[in-house]
């Protein structure tokens, strides 16, 4: 029988919540940060997508053999494992060049309202794209 193998991605942003595994509109697994889980699919077409709170991922439509064993990958928007480790260090350099030197380093905002933005588009209109379902090769 056919196997769907899921591996996540470990992050930083999500690490406290699950991801839901859907197949076919039914829920089929959860998998935790950094985790990986399997399941039985019969050999058929199968539409796939992982949800997390209000964000889901594009439908990732499957035709699978009676021998596949499909390996694929769940992680969140492009870069969002390093936006918010970036926008925490770029604030925390301005609060330290302002008390220690005692001039304003705006510039830095120059990384961090991007940021800002790039992340709170994945979570209002990019939210259907906020994840990702990447096949892997054996």
């Amino acid at each position: 029988m056919p196997k769907l193998y899921f591996h996540r991605t470990s992050e930083y942003a999500n690490n406290a919540r699950s991801i839901a595994v859907f197949i076919d509109g039914k829920k089929a697994l959860t998998i935790p940060n950094g985790g990986s889980e399997a399941i039985e699919v019969s050999a058929e077409k199968h539409q796939v997508y992982a949800k997390i709170d209000w964000c889901y991922s594009p439908n990732l439509e499957l035709d699978v053999k009676e021998t596949d064993k499909i390996k694929i990958e769940v992680s969140s928007y492009k870069m969002g494992k390093w936006l918010i480790p970036t926008a925490l260090v770029a604030a925390a350099l301005y609060f330290i060049i302002d008390y220690f030197f005692g001039f304003a380093a705006t510039w830095l905002f120059v990384i961090v309202v991007p940021v800002f933005l790039y992340q709170l588009y994945f979570l209002t209109f990019g939210r259907k794209r906020y994840l990702q379902l990447t096949l892997l090769n054996d």
